[in-house]
Parts: C-alpha cells; structure tokens; sequence
C-alpha cells in the first residue's frame, strides 16, 4: 500500500535511516539524502512558526533545501549563539533560528541497486548567512554494507554573526529574573563574529523494520577562541505498518548552561531525551508529533506529503 511505502521511505536512506525529518539526516550529512524517485515536502510546527524541508531524487541523484538549518535541534549540532540571546530564548520558549539558508544534494556512487556488497554516497553542503551575505560549504560521505551497517562522516564550514553593540538587550539572571531594557556600549565584547567547523561521525544498523543510529558532532572554534561542543546522538525507530515510533537520547559534553524549574544551572554532561511517533495517511502524507525536538522539551506537530 502506498502509506505502508511511505511510512518506511526513510528507510531507503544510506545513512540516518531512524531520523525522523529530512531535515535531520540531510543537513548532517548531505551523502544521507534519500535518492528515492520522487518530491518531499517537510513541515515542523512549533510556535507559530515552519522548519520546512523540500527534498527530491531520480534513483541515483538526491537534493533537499531548507529555511533553517538543522543546528539546536536534537539531531544536530549545539549551536553557537551568544548568551544574551540563549538565555531570553529558553525563558521564552523559542527555537534557535538564524537567518540562513541550507541546500544539500547528495548522489550514488556504485552500489545503489545491489542488495548485497558495498553502497557508497557522496553529497555536498551549500550554506548561507542571510545577514553577512557570505557562503560556507561542506561535503560528506557514507558507506553501507549489505544494506545493513552504515558509517558516515561529514563536516561544513560556518558562522554566528551578531552585533549587539549599542544596542538595548534584555539579560537574564541566573535565578531566571529577567532585567530589560539595558543598554550596551560600543565595544566588541558585544560584536559576535564566531568562525567555526563542524564535523560529524555516523554510524547505523537497519533491520527488517527497526534502525538504529550514532550520531557524534564536534564543533571546533577558528583560532581556538572556545572549547569544542561534543555531543553524541544515539536514536532506534521502529517501523511498525503504518506508524514510526522513535526514541533518542542526547549527550551534551562539558558544562552547560541549563534552564531548569525556571533558573539556570551549570551541568557536566547534560542529558536529553526525544520521542516521536509518526503515522502515515492514505495519499501520501504522514503525520507526526514530537516532544523536545527543538530541545524546549517542547510538543511539536510534523507534517510531511510526498509525490
């Protein structure tokens, strides 16, 4: 049946078979796009706003683009963002978002076809910063073997631009009080122009209807201005007729500032967890619901149509 087909789609990646949005293998790791026939459109609704994600393949050739990128969710990298800005937006609830645009294709180099031996992909990372107007690039590169265990890697260039000075921000406290309207001076303490790399380590099992992966981001500062962000990703779906059922945890090294019972604390190897399930609808949509997809411990709402 169609929505039987379309609920195991994700299946047919090389890599990040058990992610649940395009966006969430595509954008790390470009060699993972599905190269199924076909068009994809991906909506995630969360406060008002739309991730979306449009993905397309001929059998061999894969491309996907999006609004936003894949950075602060739980499937991808820890963002970098200025502490201003993170703190007002945990308090408010809202998603990391910056003003980029991310385009991905991916395509077969031998293997596709067979069902037994060795499958390689390769795909490349096209990203933009809106505000800056400069381009970042990046590639990666997956290997599976009998259609059952995959290895990745993957890693792209990019920035966190943002200047505060002589701006009025609101701060916030650690008790979680909120001080507004507090004016910064001139000086580059408050000029946020960060270069970094990110480079990201897969690794994935598939069975009849149950995959599993490993995700490892590492996030390298030019010039070692900051320590490396690490984080680890593991995540199983079961695809069970109809229906996708997910469940991850995340671990995010070193110390973070958490925002918990309505303050924030440091803590030392933060764990996260996510849960989705997903059901697929006659005529090609499958529908879906997510908690802590944007790492809010949030209830978001997926839609997805593909033709």
């Amino acid at each position: 049946m169609d929505n039987c087909g379309n609920s195991t789609r994700s299946l047919s990646r090389s890599a990040g078979a058990s992610l649940p949005s395009v966006n969430s293998a595509a954008f790390n790791n470009p060699a993972a796009i599905s190269l199924s026939r076909g068009l994809g459109i991906e909506t995630i609704h969360y406060g008002g706003e739309s991730q979306v994600g449009i993905i397309t393949g001929t059998g061999r050739v894969g491309a996907a683009i999006s609004n936003f990128p894949n950075d602060g969710t739980f499937f991808g990298n820890s963002p970098v963002e200025d502490n201003y800005s993170y703190r007002m937006r945990k308090v408010d609830g809202e998603k990391f978002k910056e003003d980029k645009l991310v385009l991905a294709g991916g395509f077969n180099l031998f293997g596709a076809k067979q069902k037994k031996g060795i499958q390689a992909d390769v795909g490349l990372m096209y990203r933009k910063n809106n505000e800056l107007d400069e381009s970042f690039y990046g590639g990666g590169l997956t290997i599976s073997i009998n259609k059952f265990l995959s290895f990745g890697y993957a890693s792209y260039n990019d920035v966190h631009y943002k200047d505060l000075r002589n701006q009025i921000v609101d701060i916030v406290n650690d008790d979680g009080t909120v001080i507004e309207g507090v004016p910064l001076g001139n000086s580059n303490i408050y000029l946020f122009d960060n270069r970094f790399s990110v480079y990201s380590y897969t690794a994935g099992l598939k069975f009849s209807n149950i995959a599993f992966d490993y995700i490892k981001f590492i996030t390298k500062f030019e010039d070692n201005a900051f320590e490396d962000k690490i984080s680890s990703i593991y995540n199983i779906s079961y695809f069970y007729k109809t229906w996708i059922f997910s469940y991850g945890r995340r671990l995010d090294e070193g110390i973070t500032d958490v925002y918990e019972d309505k303050k924030f604390i440091l803590e030392e190897d933060y764990l996260e967890s996510f849960i989705g399930a997903q059901y697929a609808a006659n005529g090609g949509f499958i529908i879906g619901g997510f908690y802590n997809y944007y790492l809010l411990n949030e209830l978001s709402v997926g839609l997805t149509y593909f033709f």
